[in-house]
C-alpha cells in the first residue's frame, strides 16, 4: 500500500508558501552512534528486547534512551518544551506553552488551542539532552490530533540549528486536500545540494507518502527511521516506506552533525484552521525509543564523556573546533607531542601551524564541516576568546580543563605583538571607536573583538583591555581601539555612537506596533552585515535569528535591537502585527 513518491512538501523550518532558514553552520562528525558528541549522554537503558516496535535483528542493536511517558509529569532531563531553537517560529504564528503539554495515563499530549486568531501548541524536543547521528534507529508510537490547519510532526534537525538538513520521521499534513489529511503519512528528508550546512539556496526536500489503510487521528501507529552512513530509511509498523541512499544527501545528513528530535504541532502553516470554533485536539504519544548501531551503551554522565577525553596517551589524536555561537572564535593549542598537522591540508579555513609542529591554532565562525588537526600527546594548554567547543577524537572537551593558568596562553610565532607592547599597536589595521560627545549622560560598553585588539593614546585609567576584550566608559569624549579580525560584540547601557574604521555602524531597533497585540514576527532584509546588539534601546531575544543579511525575531512587550556593518535596510515585513523599526532613531 505504498505510495509513489510525492513532491516536496513544506516541512517543520519552512512555510507551505515559501521556503526560507537562515544560514547557519554545524558541525561534521563521521561514524556511529554519536551520542554524546555535544557533551550531553542519553540514559543508557542497555539491549533488552522490546515486544513492540524496534529495528529489524534488535540484537544487533542497542536501546540506549527510552521514555513510556508512565510518570505524570515530563521528565525535563531529556525534554524541554518547545522547538529546540524557542517557543515561536517566524513560519506561523504558533506559540508553544508549557500548558499545552501534559503527561496522564502514560501518554505524551501535545494540545492545539487558540485565543482569537492566536494559535497555542504544545511541543518538546531533547535539543542538548539526547543527541544521535547515524547508526541510529529512533521510533515513537503516535496517534495524531484531527484538524485542518494542525501539521503534527516527528522530527529531527542539526543540534546548533543548522537547516537544512533535517529528518522528518513522520508528518500529517492537514491541508484541506481530502481522506490525505487523515489517512496518508509523509516521509522527507531536506539537505543541501551543495551538501554544506544551513545552505537552503540549494535545499531539496524528497520524499514518499505512505496509506497504512486507517485514520491515523483514531489509531496509534509505529513511525520510525533508521539513519545508517549509506542510507535513510523510513518504517511504519515495522514496514519500509520510504528510502534515500543518495550519496549528496547522505554526506549533506553526516556534515550537519548529531541531530536531536522533537514532537511538534504547528498550526496554520500547511492548512488554515476554523478560528470561529474551539480547539483541544491533542497528538498522543505512546513512547519514543533510541536504538544505536555501535553495539555499545553510552551509560557515561556529561563528565565521564569529557573528562576521559583531557588525559590523552602519546598515540595520535584529532582535534577540531567549532564556534559555540556562529560568531568568529579565535583559539590556539599546544601539544605535549608536537607532530601537529593540518588534516585536510588543502584546507580554506584560517589555520596555522607553527614551524615546531607543537602549537596551532586559527579563527573560525562555522560550526560545521570543520578541518582539524592531528597530534600526538597531550594538550598542554588552551588559548581561545568567544565560544568554543573542542572535541578530541569526536568527543567533546570541556575548554577550561586545557587551559593552563599559569602561562599566558600559546600564540601564534608571529602574533607575540598582541600581548602587551603598546609601542606595537599600530600594527593592527583596524579602529573601532566608541563616541559619547553627542550626548549628555555616561556610557558603559564592552568590545569584543576576533584576533587582536590594543589600546591608543584616547584611553583613560577606567578602560582596560583584557584579551580580545575592552570595556570602559565615555562621558563628553571618545574611546578609540585598534583590532585586528572581526568584531564580535558590542555592548553599551547608555547612548553613543560606534564607529568601526570611521564608518558608522547602525543601531537598528525593532518594537511592536503602538496598534498590534501579542507577537509580531517580522524579517529585516539588509544588503550589510547585521549582529546582534545589547543596548538601552533594546536587546536581541536568543530566540531571534541572525543572518550574514538578514534578521528573523519576534517583538511582544520589549525591543529588539541589532548592529547594522556597511549596509542600509532594504525591507521590513511583518506577520501577526506590525512594528516600528529605527535606525539610529530615525523610524524607517
Amino acid at each position: 500500500m505504498r505510495d509513489d513518491e510525492c513532491p516536496d512538501t513544506p516541512d517543520e523550518e519552512t512555510n507551505a508558501k515559501s521556503l526560507h532558514c537562515t544560514r547557519r553552520n554545524l558541525m561534521k562528525l563521521s561514524g556511529a552512534g554519536a551520542l554524546t558528541a555535544l557533551g550531553v549522554s542519553s540514559i543508557g537503558v542497555g539491549s533488552a528486547a522490546v515486544t513492540e516496535g524496534g529495528p529489524a535483528n534488535q540484537d544487533e542493536w542497542t536501546l540506549t534512551f527510552e521514555d513510556d511517558f508512565d510518570g505524570d509529569s515530563l521528565d525535563t532531563e531529556q525534554w524541554s518544551i518547545g522547538w529546540g531553537w524557542g517557543t515561536g517560529t517566524t513560519m506561523s504564528p504558533t506559540e508553544v506553552v508549557e500548558r499545552n503539554v501534559d503527561v496522564r495515563d502514560s501518554n505524551l499530549y501535545l494540545k492545539g488551542t487558540h485565543d482569537g486568531d492566536q494559535p497555542y501548541a504544545g511541543g518538546v524536543n531533547t535539543k542538548n539532552k539526547v543527541t544521535f547521528g547515524p547508526g541510529s534507529y529512533y521510533e515513537a508510537k503516535i496517534k495524531f490530533a484531527r484538524r485542518e490547519g494542525f501539521q503534527n510532526a516527528f522530527w529531527s534537525k542539526p543540534n546548533t540549528e543548522a537547516w537544512p538538513p533535517e529528518i522528518d520521521v513522520v508528518e500529517l499534513m492537514q491541508d484541506g486536500s481530502g481522506t490525505d489529511d487523515t489517512h496518508r503519512s509523509r516521509h522527507h528528508i531536506h539537505y543541501s545540494t551543495s551538501t554544506e550546512p544551513g545552505d537552503n539556496s540549494t535545499h531539496v526536500g524528497p520524499g514518499g507518502g505512505y496509506t497504512p489503510g486507517d485514520d491515523l487521528t483514531e489509531n496509534y501507529h509505529i513511525y520510525g527511521v533508521e539513519w545508517q552512513e549509506d542510507r535513510i530509511t523510513h518504517y511504519v509498523d515495522g514496514e519500509a516506506v520510504w528510502e534515500s541512499t543518495d550519496s549528496t544527501a547522505m554526506q549533506a545528513m553526516q556534515n550537519g552533525g548529531v541531530h536531536y528530535m522533537m514532537f511538534s504541532l504547528n498550526i496554520d502553516n500547511v492548512g488554515t484552521p476554523d478560528y470561529s470554533v474551539p480547539w483541544g485536539e491533542e497528538v498522543a504519544i505512546d513512547w519514543v525509543r533510541l536504538w544505536d548501531h555501535s553495539g555499545t551503551s553510552s551509560d557515561s554522565s556529561t563528565t565521564d564523556s569529557t573528562t576521559d577525553t583531557t588525559s590523552q596517551t602519546d598515540t595520535e589524536h584529532y582535534l577540531w573546533a567549532r564556534s559555540g555561537d556562529g560568531n568568529p572564535v579565535t583559539f590556539a593549542f599546544e601539544a605535549s607531542g608536537g607532530n601537529i598537522g593540518i588534516e585536510p591540508q588543502d584546507t580554506t579555513e584560517d589555520y596555522w601551524v607553527a614551524e615546531d609542529g607543537t602549537v596551532a591554532g586559527g579563527t573560525t565562525s562555522k560550526t560545521s564541516s570543520l578541518p582539524g588537526f592531528r597530534f600526538t600527546g597531550d594538550i598542554t594548554d588552551l588559548r581561545f576568546d568567544g565560544d568554543l567547543d573542542i572535541y578530541i577524537d569526536n568527543s567533546p572537551v570541556n575548554t577550561a580543563d586545557l587551559v593552563d593558568d599559569s602561562e599566558p596562553g600559546p600564540y601564534r610565532p608571529s602574533d607575540q605583538s598582541q600581548t602587551s607592547d603598546s609601542t606595537q599597536t599600530t600594527t593592527l589595521p583596524n579602529t573601532i571607536t566608541i563616541d559619547g560627545s553627542g550626548y549628555s549622560s555616561s556610557t558603559s560598553y564592552t568590545v569584543s573583538v576576533s584576533d587582536a585588539l590594543a589600546e591608543t593614546d584616547s584611553i583613560t585609567s577606567e578602560d582596560s583591555v583584557s584579551g580580545t576584550t575592552a570595556s570602559g566608559a565615555v562621558g563628553a569624549g571618545s574611546d578609540t581601539y585598534r583590532f585586528e579580525g572581526d568584531v564580535t560584540d558590542i555592548a553599551l547601557d547608555g547612548p553613543a555612537d560606534v564607529y568601526v574604521n570611521e564608518s558608522r555602524v547602525d543601531l537598528l531597533v525593532i518594537r511592536r506596533g503602538s496598534n498590534s497585540n501579542g507577537t509580531v514576527w517580522y524579517l529585516v532584509e539588509t544588503d550589510g552585515a547585521v549582529q546582534k546588539a545589547e543596548t538601552s534601546s533594546g536587546v536581541a531575544d536568543s530566540g531571534d535569528d541572525v543572518g550574514n543579511s538578514k534578521i528573523h525575531g519576534s517583538v511582544k512587550d520589549d525591543s529588539d535591537a541589532y548592529w547594522l556593518f556597511d549596509g542600509s535596510v532594504l525591507d521590513v515585513s511583518t506577520y501577526g502585527g506590525d512594528v516600528v523599526a529605527t535606525l539610529n532613531g530615525q523610524e524607517l
